[in-house]
C-alpha cells in the first residue's frame, strides 16, 4: 500500500472514531474547515516546475502543527489550500492565531430530512422512451455507424452515497474492467459501500442510467465508458456537513482523468429562520463543493449537478450547493410532457445567475432496482435527471474529442426546448441530444484557433473603470457580449483595428464574450 493511501485511510479512521464520540462528549468536538495563507516555500518555484499554484499540495508541516493542538484531519483540498477535520472546541481560538492560518469555518451538524420524492411502484417509462424523448437514440446511431460503442474511453466520475452493484445490469463493468477507481472518502477505503451486494442504493440507481445493461430490457446512456465511483455521503440521520468530502472527490476525479462528473447530491440542509446555508451562501463561491465544481470546469471537465428536490417544500429560490457553481450544468427535473416536476428546486443563485441550466426527465426516469438481481423500476428526483445530462455530455465528448467542456456545456444548454427564454424554473428547458450535437458540430467547425484569437484582440478594464476591447488586426469582426442567461448587453460590428468601450456592465459579474471574424468564432467568459 502506498504511503499517501495509507495516510488517507488513517485520517479517515480517526475522523470516524471522533464522529463516534462526538455525541458522548456533548459537542466538545467540532468539524471545521481551515484555510491556509500560503503553500510554503515551494510556491516560489512554480514557474521552474511548470505547475500552477493550485496544483501544489497543502503544506504537510502546517497540518502537523495543527495536530499538536489535537486536530484530526479528514481531507485536504489543495485547489483551495484547505484542510478539514475535528478539533476540541476550546482549541479553535488558539489555532486561529497561528501565522499560517487564514480563516476557520464550521461544518455544522444537520438532520437529513429533505423530503425526497418516492419511487414509482411500476415501470412507466423505459429507456427507449427516454432516448426518443431526449434525442439520445440519434447519438447512439451515429456512434454505431462509426463502428464504436457508447462512451468508449471517456472517463466519468460519479459521486454519491453508495454503490451496491449486485444487480446483473452491472456485470459488464466488472467483466470488462470498466470501473477504474472506487473510493469511500468517509471511511478512507475502496470497499465500504462500493461492492456487489444488494440494498437501497441511491448511487446504484444513478450509475445505472449511464452504465447499466440488461440485454433487451435496459441500456445505460454511455454503458461502455470508464467509471470513477466515489462515496462522499454518509446516510446517518444526523451528521456533519460533507461538502469537504464532495470537494475532495471532485479534485480526485479530475486528477484521475474524468472528462465528465455527475453529482446527484445537493446540500441546503434547512430552510428555517436560521438555516445552516442561508441564501447568501448560495452564490457559487462560498461552499467548498461549489468552488471545487468551478475548478473542475476550469480544468475542461463537464460537471453536472442536481438542483435539489425542495420545490414542493419551500418557497423559491430553493437551489442547493453545488448546483450554484458557475460554468457547470445544474439540472432540473421535467416530466415527459416537458412540464417541471413539482419537487424540482428553482433558482436563481444568490448572485443572480439563471438556475437550472437545463432540464431532463425526472418524474419519472427508468433505473435498475438495486435490491433485486435483474429488476427495474422508475424513480423520481433531480438525482435521476442529472446522470441523463452527464450521459449526453459523455456521448458528445466521444463524438467531438477536441471540443472544450464549455462548448459541450453551451451546446447542451442551447439545445433546450426553452433556450430562447431561459428562466429559473425550467432553465433552458428539456434537453435534446441530437440538437446539442448539431450545435456542437457548428462550434467545432467554426472555432477560431486559440493562436489566432490571442493575436486578434485583448479585453481589459480601462482607466476610467469601463470594459475595453482592442482589435489588433485589419479584419472584419462582430462582437457580442451577453449575460449568462442569454441577454445581449453589447453588440458591435466593424472592420480594421478598433477600440471599443463597454460602459454599462455591472462589476463582479460574469458575461459571455462572442467574437466572430471571417476566419471563425470564439467564445469566452469574462468577469468584469
Amino acid at each position: 500500500m502506498e504511503r499517501a493511501e495509507l495516510s488517507m485511510r488513517i485520517g479517515a479512521a480517526l475522523c470516524l472514531f471522533l464522529v463516534s464520540i462526538v455525541s458522548a462528549l456533548s459537542g466538545s468536538y467540532e468539524k471545521i474547515l481551515i484555510t491556509f495563507n500560503d503553500k510554503g516555500r515551494e510556491a516560489e518555484h512554480i514557474e521552474t516546475h511548470s505547475i500552477t499554484w493550485e496544483e501544489l499540495p497543502v503544506v504537510s508541516g502546517y497540518v502537523n502543527q495543527l495536530e499538536l493542538f489535537g486536530f484530526r484531519k479528514c481531507v485536504t483540498l489543495k485547489w483551495q489550500n484547505k484542510v478539514s477535520g475535528y478539533i476540541e472546541s476550546d482549541q479553535i481560538s488558539l489555532i486561529k492565531e497561528l501565522s499560517f492560518v487564514k480563516s476557520v469555518s464550521f461544518l455544522k451538524r444537520y438532520h437529513k430530512n429533505r423530503g425526497l420524492p418516492k419511487k414509482a411502484s411500476t415501470v412507466a417509462m423505459v429507456t427507449d422512451d427516454l432516448y426518443t424523448l431526449t434525442g439520445i437514440s440519434a447519438l447512439h446511431s451515429l456512434i454505431e455507424q462509426q463502428g464504436n460503442v457508447p462512451g468508449n474511453s471517456i472517463r466519468i466520475g460519479i459521486i454519491d452515497d453508495s454503490f451496491l452493484l449486485g444487480n446483473k445490469a452491472f456485470d459488464h463493468l466488472y467483466a470488462e474492467n470498466l470501473i477504474k477507481e472506487q473510493w469511500n472518502f468517509i471511511n478512507g477505503d475502496s470497499l465500504t459501500n462500493i461492492n456487489r451486494s444488494f440494498g437501497d442504493s441511491h448511487g446504484a440507481r444513478v450509475l445505472s442510467q449511464i452504465a447499466g445493461e440488461l440485454e433487451g430490457r435496459f441500456k445505460g446512456i454511455a454503458n461502455q465508458a470508464e467509471y470513477l465511483l466515489y462515496v462522499t455521503e454518509d446516510m446517518t440521520p444526523e451528521y456533519y456537513g460533507e461538502e469537504d468530502y464532495l470537494a475532495a472527490a471532485i479534485e480526485r476525479a479530475a486528477e484521475n482523468g474524468a472528462r465528465v462528473i455527475s453529482i446527484s447530491l445537493a446540500y441546503r440542509y434547512d430552510f428555517t429562520s436560521e438555516p445552516e446555508h442561508p441564501y447568501n451562501y448560495i452564490d457559487g463561491k462560498s461552499s467548498p463543493a461549489s468552488i471545487a465544481a468551478l475548478g473542475a470546469a476550469r480544468r475542461n471537465i463537464v460537471l453536472c449537478a442536481a438542483m435539489g428536490n425542495e420545490g414542493g417544500y419551500h418557497p423559491a429560490p430553493n437551489i442547493a450547493v453545488p448546483a450554484d457553481a458557475d460554468s457547470i450544468l445544474s439540472v432540473g427535473a421535467l416530466g415527459a410532457d416537458e412540464n417541471v416536476c413539482s419537487f424540482s428546486s428553482q433558482g436563481p443563485s444568490f448572485d443572480g445567475r439563471v438556475k437550472p441550466e437545463i432540464g431532463a426527465p425526472g418524474c419519472p426516469a427508468p433505473v435498475i432496482n438495486p435490491v433485486t438481481t435483474e429488476g427495474l423500476e422508475n424513480a423520481s428526483g433531480t438525482s435521476m435527471s442529472t446522470p441523463i445530462i452527464a450521459g449526453i455530455a459523455t456521448l458528445l465528448r466521444q463524438l467531438y474529442p477536441d471540443a472544450s467542456a464549455e462548448d459541450v456545456r453551451m451546446s447542451i444548454m442551447l439545445s433546450g426546448s426553452r433556450a430562447e427564454q431561459p428562466d429559473n424554473i425550467y432553465g433552458h428547458g428539456m434537453v435534446n441530444a441530437e440538437e446539442a450535437r448539431r450545435i456542437l458540430d457548428s462550434f467545432v467547425k467554426n472555432k477560431l484557433p486559440e493562436s489566432e484569437a490571442a493575436g486578434l484582440y485583448e479585453v481589459y478594464r480601462s482607466r476610467s473603470g469601463f470594459l475595453a476591447i482592442n482589435i489588433f488586426q485589419n479584419i472584419s469582426h462582430v462582437i457580442r457580449i451577453q449575460t449568462l442567461d442569454g441577454k445581449t448587453v453589447f453588440y458591435k460590428s466593424g472592420t480594421g483595428m478598433r477600440r471599443y468601450v463597454v460602459p454599462q456592465l455591472r462589476q463582479q459579474q460574469l458575461y459571455l464574450l462572442l467574437m466572430s471574424t471571417v476566419n471563425g468564432k470564439q467564445s469566452r467568459k469574462i468577469m468584469f
